[in-house]
């Protein structure tokens, strides 16, 4: 995954905050991407780099909803009511946040069940660095794939992000 991502979608959660239909952000390396509002059902937003050199990548803010809308991508675990940020990457893969969890650590026992329902397999050995007080981690495999999922809060709030991306990276 991109080290910027996390900064370009903390630019894009402060515009989604701002009045406006469709707009022009600019991305924290100096990017130019179009954000687009309500562009289908259950979608809050759409952005996407625009302009010269502009990289392959399509973020896309999805509505807590009590159902999987019919564009939620269907290799990620579905979780009812929670508004989720997806970010797809061309060459990258996968990175879904769900930010404002109330409990992190009851979130990632959730994907964690969906993925090996869906085939995942649990990888060998820790799923990233250290574990610190308020993380938990868990990294799976299938097909030439990773999937790692890190819920990082209190018990009152934070966030969870999945990331699938190619086991070769």
């Amino acid at each position: 995954m991109r080290p910027d991502l996390g900064m370009m979608l903390e630019t894009i959660r402060v515009a989604l905050a701002e009045p406006g239909a469709a707009r022009t952000v600019v991305l924290p390396d100096g990017t130019n991407a179009e954000l687009v509002r309500d562009p289908g059902p259950g979608v809050r937003a759409r952005v996407t780099p625009t302009g010269a050199g502009a990289e392959s990548l399509t973020i896309t803010v999805y509505d807590a909803a009590p159902a999987r809308p019919p564009a939620f991508p269907p290799d990620l675990p579905f979780v009812a009511d929670r508004e989720l940020v997806v970010a797809v990457t061309g060459r990258d893969g996968i990175l879904a946040s769900w930010w404002d969890v109330p409990d992190p650590e009851m979130l990632v026992a959730a994907l964690e069940r969906e993925s090996l329902r869906s085939g995942w397999h649990a990888a060998a050995g820790p799923p990233c660095g250290p574990a610190a007080a308020g993380l938990r981690a868990v990294r799976f495999e299938r097909a030439g794939r990773t999937r790692t999922i890190v819920g990082i809060g209190s018990p009152e709030t934070g966030f969870v992000n999945l990331v699938d991306e190619s086991a070769e990276r």
